[in-house]
């Protein structure tokens, strides 16, 4: 059973030549992967299921911030091992879309802004995986600390 989630097969594609390495690591050629895929469709989705979480968890160990937007919410989270930070803004305003400004130049007077702090519930990386799955998108970290700096001066 795997951990996360089997990776689709766009994604699969997009993960191509690590996909090729890891077959040869695992002692599995071209030709005998054509011949797995045929004969044995559990042995391949086993190993396509094992490779997809070593993606997974080497993209999630990796993830340092996520970002939620929405026109009227934006949450960013700095992702540190033991627990999370939180900043975010909500508009106030029922027509000010915060899609539509970059963060330096919003209307302070038509935005709330909210801080916290959480421990992880459960593993780092399945905690992770669940906020990329509810539409959390890993970034840079910009925009967090942005909103942290704007959130300090007010």
């Amino acid at each position: 059973m795997s951990k996360f989630r089997r990776l689709s097969a766009e994604e699969l594609s997009i993960f191509e030549n690590e996909f090729i390495n890891f077959l040869v690591v695992n002692g599995v050629d071209a030709n005998e992967w054509e011949k797995i895929k045929k004969d044995n469709v559990e042995k391949a989705d086993k190993m396509v299921d094992i490779f997809s979480d070593f993606v997974f968890e080497k993209v999630i160990n990796e993830t340092e911030f996520l970002m939620f937007r929405s026109p009227k919410y934006i949450q960013c989270v700095h992702c540190q091992p033991n627990q999370m930070f939180m900043v975010a803004i909500s508009s106030i305003n029922e027509d000010y879309d915060l899609t539509q400004y970059q963060i330096t130049a919003l209307d302070m007077s038509k935005v709330e802004f909210y801080k916290g702090e959480k421990k992880y519930q459960q593993d780092r990386t399945a905690e992770l995986f669940e906020m990329m799955n509810k539409g959390f998108q890993k970034t840079d970290g910009t925009l967090y600390k942005q909103l942290l700096m704007i959130s300090v001066s007010e």
